[in-house]
């Protein structure tokens, strides 16, 4: 009965340790295709969120996003088998100082959930006053669900 005491201590103790997450819920790795320096001054000026399946349709954005500012940068590699492309754009803004990412992505039992990150400058912040058109651009892996996008907004605060 001791023995059976200690290893019931022992199992809730462990459990209790452990990272909590609802039961059949998949993190899925997030790969930033987004070419470094080309985040905020792209070809994307409406607010967009995009899940791209397959190799034409990814070009096509691609281009677009990066093409205006003389050669876009080379088209990253996606094995469209096994993969799918998310883009997260903000649209065009009125000066710098304003970020969007795709945070994150896990597969539920109903849905593919991607999580977008989008934060604004505060009212202190000193930013440019060039137009901006903040965009992120990651590649998941294919799950055979559909696609949800949950959004969240923040404001930076600068003092």
């Amino acid at each position: 009965m001791k023995r059976l005491v200690t290893l019931l201590l022992l199992a809730a103790f462990t459990a209790s340790c452990t990272e909590k997450r609802p039961i059949g819920v998949v993190v899925l790795p997030v790969e930033r295709l987004t070419p470094t320096y080309h985040d905020q001054y792209t070809g994307l000026a409406s607010p967009a969120r995009l899940v791209i399946e397959d190799p034409q349709a990814f070009e096509e954005v691609w281009n677009r996003a990066f093409g205006g500012y003389g050669p876009s940068p080379p088209l990253p590699a996606v094995d469209f088998a096994h993969e799918v492309v998310v883009v997260a754009a903000l649209g065009e803004q009125s000066s710098g100082g304003y970020s969007i990412r795709v945070a994150g992505a896990v597969v539920t039992s109903s849905a593919v959930l991607i999580s977008v990150e989008s934060t604004a400058p505060g009212a202190r912040c000193v930013v440019s006053g060039a137009l901006t058109q903040p965009l992120d651009i990651v590649k998941i892996a294919r799950s055979g669900r559909g696609f949800r996008f949950q959004e969240s907004s923040l404001a930076r605060s600068c003092r």
